[in-house]
């Protein structure tokens, strides 16, 4: 069995934690509709009735790009080529790849409170075009949720 929370973000998005229990362990995993990846949650806390979940959206594009830069950098030819490009960013420079997330959720009052202090890049989304649109949620939000139990056999 699991305990599936879903929390309306906007009229057409949500945010959807997933506990699963079994071997004494509360797996959680944090799906948004609107992005790509899902969250990987690297802290969870238990507070009472409370769950703290931190972690990370991860950018698999900005991973991408700074592999390229990285390797375009590594030779003396590579670096001069992108010093003369003006269309590049410089070699120091390197894309965010992590996006921090932390979530609070309050089972007794099914409310949820999101943290999103670094905003998500166009790449998360899954429709870039809604990017301009979500970009304006508030890093702190508080959502109201509900909880249903799930079989997952």
């Amino acid at each position: 069995m699991a305990t599936e929370i879903r929390c309306p973000m906007t009229a057409k998005h949500h945010a959807t934690i997933t506990f699963e229990q079994g071997s004494g362990n509360n797996v959680a995993q944090v799906l948004f509709s609107h992005l790509v990846r899902p969250m990987t949650v690297t802290q969870s806390n238990i507070l009472g009735q409370k769950i703290e979940l931190q972690g990370f959206i991860l950018s698999q594009d900005a991973v991408d790009m700074n592999k390229v830069r990285d390797r375009s950098c590594s030779t003396h030819l590579g670096r001069a080529r992108m010093d003369k490009d003006q269309n590049v960013m410089p070699c120091d420079f390197r894309r965010m790849e992590r996006y921090a997330v932390s979530l609070l959720i309050d089972r007794k009052e099914n409310q949820l409170t999101l943290k999103i202090p670094d905003g998500f890049e166009r790449s998360l989304f899954r429709n870039p075009d809604e990017f301009d649109e979500l970009r304006t949620l508030p890093e702190i939000q508080q959502l109201s949720c509900t909880a249903h139990q799930k079989d997952t056999r």
